[in-house]
């Protein structure tokens, strides 16, 4: 009697056994491991394949945004490259080293004295808008140079428009030349940064 409950339980513990570990989903582990690994491998697929349309699209807008052609950022012609150092030595008559300042819609560059305690300098300022007689420096009309000039006397200011700029140039020398002196030297660099600006 015994041996024949003995025969009877253990096929009963084994199904039990069975059910227990089907209801549970012990055989359902690797399959979802499986699936999770492929929709990661999936995703940084498809991460990897569109970061570079991101980094191309955002190349390209740069570029667009870049329409100076090797001007200053804002289009306007660089004041800096107008002129070189050895012209600035002429009109100032002292060695001089260059500094530029930019902003939206204007380029200004500064060029100062080596010499120590020199205050020499030359400005020369370009605004990417023209004017008209009215909206320049008040000052005396001046003939032969860019559309419209005016030669501020009293601050020693070449105002110069040419096509869409308006431009200002400026001479100080430590050794102070006359009015007239001064007029022609301005006048003289003037011509020569004029002929490098954009038609």
């Amino acid at each position: 009697m015994q041996a024949l409950l003995k025969g009877l339980c253990i096929p009963l513990l084994a199904g039990i056994a069975v059910l227990s570990f089907v209801a549970c989903g012990g055989g359902d582990d690797k399959p979802a491991t499986s699936a999770t690994a492929t929709q990661q491998s999936s995703a940084s697929t498809n991460a990897a394949t569109q970061e570079p349309e991101d980094t191309e699209t955002s190349t390209e807008d740069a570029a667009g945004d870049d329409t100076s052609g090797g001007d200053s950022v804002s289009g306007v012609p660089d004041a800096c490259t107008l002129l070189t150092l050895d012209e600035i030595t002429e009109a100032l008559g002292e060695e001089t080293t260059a500094s530029v300042t930019n902003d939206n819609s204007s380029s200004a560059c500064f060029w100062e004295s080596t010499t120590p305690d020199s205050t020499g300098q030359v400005e020369v300022v370009v605004n990417g808008f023209a004017l008209t007689a009215e909206e320049m420096f008040d000052g005396a009309d001046v003939d032969g140079i860019g559309d419209i000039a005016h030669w501020v006397d009293s601050f020693g200011i070449l105002d110069v428009v040419q096509g869409n700029y308006d431009l200002t140039f400026e001479i100080r020398r430590v050794t102070e030349p006359t009015d007239d002196e001064l007029l022609a030297l301005t006048k003289t660099m003037a011509q020569k940064a004029l002929a490098r600006m954009p038609e």
